[in-house]
């Protein structure tokens, strides 16, 4: 039985760690080089030593969208979809407390868009 929850491959030091951490508690995931930052509610970012072409199909069934070949989002966690000031660029903008502005593929803005049903 699937639980919901995802494992992450953390490092203490030398030692790999597996923490679990409950999607509903991420609101992106963000390409650092060969590894991936998950970045939760508060102001507290986790590193997985993956890359995230390699974890984000764990995220993927629990309504994460990958919206850029550096971000994933949770849709969940969408508060705007919108256009950029300058050009024809998208970008989304997340809820509060994380409230951070994340660019949009250009090729990604219809998967996002349908993902909401338009």
């Amino acid at each position: 039985m699937p639980l919901d929850r995802v494992l992450l491959n953390a490092s203490d030091g030398p030692r790999l760690v597996r923490r679990a951490v409950d999607p509903a508690d991420v609101y992106f995931l963000e390409a650092d080089g060969g590894d991936t930052l998950v970045r939760l509610r508060g102001a507290t970012r986790l590193r997985d030593a993956r890359r995230l072409s390699e974890l984000f199909p764990q995220f993927e069934p629990f309504g994460f969208l990958r919206i850029h070949h550096s971000y994933a989002v949770n849709l969940r966690r969408v508060r705007e979809l919108r256009q950029r000031e300058e050009g024809d660029d998208w970008e989304v903008k997340l809820e509060p407390p994380v409230n951070r502005v994340l660019p949009v593929a250009r090729g990604e803005r219809e998967r996002l868009e349908a993902a909401f049903g338009e």
